[in-house]
């Protein structure tokens, strides 16, 4: 992150990550979607998954909040292999907001436990995860 920029992050659920692990997508058992939290025993792929996933959680230069006036395309944090932003879609209405990733899934916030503020930046519970590549 840099000094002075403006951040939205988009926690998934401990659900949606267990779900996450289950579709390989994070490292864990795929079984029982636990995670492995142990980030010594990573390869250099799953550590890149890893990265790639946090990346495309977090929104670049924007501050967002379920209030119903802004909704849109908005760059992640996440660049392709060409260096190009990979967006997602946030449709914001007061009281309510869905974001959907670039393979057509959707994950709501959950409003009761978002909103909470750092510096510079606001942090949502979301339902689902967010997924980069197919």
């Amino acid at each position: 992150t840099t000094s002075g920029t403006l951040y939205t992050v988009f926690l998934p659920t401990n659900a949606a990550i267990r779900q996450a692990v289950k579709d390989g997508v994070l490292p864990g058992n795929v079984t029982t979607g636990e995670p492995n939290l142990t980030a010594s025993t990573w390869t250099p792929a799953q550590l890149t998954r890893v990265i790639n996933f946090i990346q495309y959680h977090i929104l670049a230069r924007f501050t967002l909040v379920p209030n119903g006036k802004e909704s849109g395309s908005f760059e992640t944090m996440l660049k392709n292999s060409e260096g190009e932003v990979v967006p997602v879609t946030v449709i914001s209405q007061p009281g309510s907001m869905r974001i959907t990733d670039i393979n057509n899934r959707t994950a709501n916030v959950i409003v009761p436990q978002s909103n909470n503020l750092s510096n510079r930046t606001v942090i949502h519970l979301i339902d689902n995860y967010l997924k980069y590549s197919n």
